[in-house]
């Protein structure tokens, strides 16, 4: 395990920012206090969606190289993470030695339930070093269960039975929903809902749903559906608040449309013939429809939960960053200056560089210890090289193949 705390230079004020890396979130935890966090922001692992590398072998012949796959040598090379997208079994085992691959990264669950139950498990105990005043900012993207073939996808998804084209660097977003009642095989199967409803039965409160809208998003080749275009971010509240808890609505206005501001001005005269004087504070509620936004200075209104930002493209060697301006708004709106921000799938560290130029201390756990030098890097404020060839983010894969499935 990796444990190091840095003084950033980011930012006007002092801040720090501790990075533990190469163990589970469960067991990085442990090293934080009650309490002592402000806001978590955090993206975990879509469920299917990619492996990032985290497997060990246990038993087996230790000078193997290890595969999973059934192909001969000459068609696949061993490599330690399953060669497929299939789910369960037959990704276990190495076929040469019969090594059992052994992994801690949450999205690679044989079962929905088992992702499910992951996650509420991991945020159960984040509740201890969240404030009781904290909040929970999580964005998911959703899944679309298997088809009834098993073909690759055009975007490097699922790896077929009987094609070379192996993709390495994703696992597929196929699910294996072992008899499950109601999704049925093309299914979107709705994730990220299944994740914020499992997560206020255990006790967190749902305070908002908002639609992060990509105007770059991935294309997809589907005939038969829409282009994925959005990916949602949830709001949660500590279970202990009783629903109060710190947010700065001030901190993250938009400004107000077009037409609202022309409503505006039209109803601000319509106000000057009965006596007023034209200014904000003097418009009178009922020809403002006691909207509030109304009277605020600057034209400014609250932020819709609809966020309109584009994916931007990381130099880095990791393949799901979300952007600096998604994070930002989270951060500003969910801790004070001066607080902390924590995020237990930290990854190359997005969250921390936001968090320490907002003026945030940032705490930043990950299973994968490969990303160490990544996330130390950006909580400095070191610029990252480009490396030799960049994978860009995937949009969520559609795994059929053929619109006609």
């Amino acid at each position: 395990m990796i444990d190091e705390t840095f003084l950033s230079p980011v930012g006007d004020s002092p801040t720090t920012a501790r990075l533990v890396y190469g163990a589970h979130a469960l067991e990085s935890l442990k090293l934080l206090e009650d309490g002592s966090v402000n806001a978590i922001c955090t993206s975990p692992p879509y469920w299917g969606l990619r492996d990032y590398g985290t497997a060990n072998w246990k038993g087996g012949d230790p000078n193997c190289n290890h595969s999973t796959s059934s192909y001969s040598d000459n068609m696949t090379p061993h490599v330690d993470r399953p060669s497929g997208g299939h789910r369960g079994g037959t990704n276990k085992f190495c076929t040469h030695c019969g090594a059992e691959r052994v992994d801690l990264q949450i999205g690679l669950e044989d079962e929905l339930e088992d992702y499910l139950e992951s996650l509420v498990q991991l945020f159960d105990e984040c509740k201890r070093v969240l404030r009781k005043d904290g909040t929970l900012w999580l964005n998911l993207g959703d899944t679309y269960s298997r088809g009834s073939r098993d073909t690759v996808d055009s975007q490097g998804g699922l790896c077929a039975s009987n094609s070379d084209s192996i993709k390495y660097e994703f696992s597929s977003p196929s699910a294996n929903l072992g008899g499950h009642p109601t999704i049925k095989p093309k299914d979107l199967i709705g994730v990220p809902w299944r994740v914020a409803l499992a997560l206020q039965k255990a006790g967190w409160y749902l305070r908002n749903d908002i639609i992060w809208s990509k105007g770059n998003p991935m294309p997809e080749s589907v005939k038969d559906r829409f282009t994925k275009s959005h990916e949602y971010i949830f709001l949660f509240a500590h279970p202990d608040s009783g629903g109060r808890y710190y947010f700065d609505s001030d901190a993250v206005r938009e400004p107000c449309s077009p037409t609202s501001m022309k409503d505006l001005h039209r109803r601000k005269t319509l106000n000057n013939k009965g006596g007023g004087d034209g200014s904000f504070e003097d418009v009178r509620a009922d020809l403002t429809r006691n909207r509030t936004e109304y009277f605020q200075e600057g034209g400014v209104r609250n932020r819709r939960t609809v966020w309109d930002v584009n994916t931007k493209p990381y130099s880095g060697a990791h393949f799901a960053v979300w952007p600096t301006e998604l994070v930002e708004l989270m951060v500003l709106a969910g801790s004070p200056k001066g607080g902390t921000v924590l995020d237990p799938f930290s990854g190359s560290a997005t969250t921390g560089e936001v968090a320490l130029s907002c003026g945030r201390n940032y705490v930043g756990l990950d299973l994968n210890p490969e990303y160490f030098g990544l996330a130390k890097c950006r909580v400095q404020g070191i610029k990252v090289g480009k490396p030799k060839s960049v994978v860009p983010e995937l949009s969520i894969l559609d795994i059929f193949g053929v619109a006609d499935d």
